[in-house]
């Protein structure tokens, strides 16, 4: 596989993600938080419902972006590095939270 049908796949698999993630967050925010890596210590909550369903509505915003980024690869260096900022700040931000949890 060349690099930029790789690349291509990549960001359709991203571009799905993101959208598979974000319904499943808007549809069932407390199933996802039952299931989010981190087990949130504090009740399950209007307000943590709330904040569930905002995030969803950001991984939802994102995911055509992903598909936009795989149809245009030529085209599209500033989307791509603000969606791989976004992507690597987040994993960052749950890697982080895990390995405090742990110590």
């Amino acid at each position: 596989m060349r690099s930029k049908q790789g690349l291509a796949l990549l960001f359709s698999l991203m571009g799905l993600g993101y959208a598979l993630n974000g319904l499943f967050m808007l549809v069932a925010p407390s199933l996802w938080l039952k299931f989010f890596p981190l087990a949130f210590s504090m009740p399950i909550d209007a307000d943590s419902e709330f904040a569930v369903r905002l995030l969803a509505i950001a991984d939802i915003s994102l995911a055509p972006l992903f598909f936009w980024c795989a149809r245009n690869l030529k085209r599209c260096r500033t989307v791509r590095l603000a969606l791989t900022l976004q992507a690597t700040g987040f994993a960052a931000v749950v890697l982080a939270s895990l390995a405090a949890r742990d110590a």
